[in-house]
């Protein structure tokens, strides 16, 4: 089974805690879109990634126009707000 990453910001922290060896184990196939690749992993790292076996893959006009539509609505979704409850100041107005 391929998995598309598409964040790689995962890839980057795996290499740090020295664990792309065991992914690049696992029974599937991770790939990167071709523009991610260049923009954020081409270099050392992108190097090190390919020989383990990461696919640079090309996505087409349609995926690409995809892609960019469900970012542009994750981009517009309405964001949660946390409920701000009051800080409470001790008597002497100290933390």
């Amino acid at each position: 089974m391929a998995v598309l990453v598409s964040d790689t910001s995962v890839l980057i922290d795996l290499e740090r805690g020295a664990l792309l060896e065991d992914l690049f184990r696992l029974p599937f196939e991770f790939a990167v879109p071709d523009l991610l690749f260049v923009r954020e992993l081409a270099g050392d790292l992108g190097d090190r990634l390919t020989a383990l076996g990461l696919r640079v893959e090309e996505l087409s006009p349609a995926e690409l126009t995809r892609a960019t539509t469900v970012r542009g609505n994750a981009l517009i979704s309405p964001r949660r707000t946390r409920s701000r409850l009051p800080s409470r100041r001790p008597a002497n107005g100290r933390f």
